[in-house]
């Protein structure tokens, strides 16, 4: 009787620790309609010798809507505009880039975490077709690293933003 009860004792213990487990390795969502707000402002790239990027984000309602532009040797010219929005189907957030020229890509992320930022630019909203992807972290409140690769992974490009207002 006693070997019978030490055993269902350490049954039952152990299934209390396995749900214990499980309920510690539950992830809170993370609220990406929020996350994307840290793109509000001005943020400043040097590209190279008399070449400034700057994005100018701001609130459109919940959306964030991103005017991409260069100054080069002092001449402003647009490059293009970031629209983000949430898609709360599949908890992802997606927009398109619109270039003066009327061309425009469609792009689809997610906030990783509450700073890093993945995306991939995608055939008309078509998570199948990748042309390239895009990694954004946010270093601290005022400094983003942005990443661009190919689909196979392959590092092209990373360049470093400073919020200026």
């Amino acid at each position: 009787m006693n070997k019978a009860f030490f055993t269902t004792t350490i049954i039952v213990s152990l299934m209390f620790c396995s749900n214990g487990i499980q309920a510690q390795s539950t992830q809170t969502k993370l609220d990406q309609v929020e996350l994307m707000k840290q793109w509000t402002g001005t943020w400043q790239s040097d590209l190279g010798k008399d070449t400034v990027e700057l994005w100018e984000g701001k609130l459109y309602g919940e959306a964030v809507v991103i005017n991409v532009y260069q100054v080069i040797n002092g001449e402003k010219s647009d490059y293009y505009l970031i629209n983000c929005g949430y898609d709360k189907r599949d908890d992802k957030l997606k927009g398109y880039n619109l270039l003066p020229n009327s061309h425009y890509g469609t792009w689809i992320g997610i906030f990783t975490t509450d700073k890093i930022f993945k995306a991939d630019m995608v055939d008309t909203f078509k998570p199948e077709i990748v042309w390239w992807k895009n990694k954004v972290e946010f270093k601290t409140p005022s400094e983003m690293i942005v990443e661009a690769f190919k689909p196979d992974g392959t590092k092209t490009g990373e360049w470093i933003y400073k919020k200026v207002k």
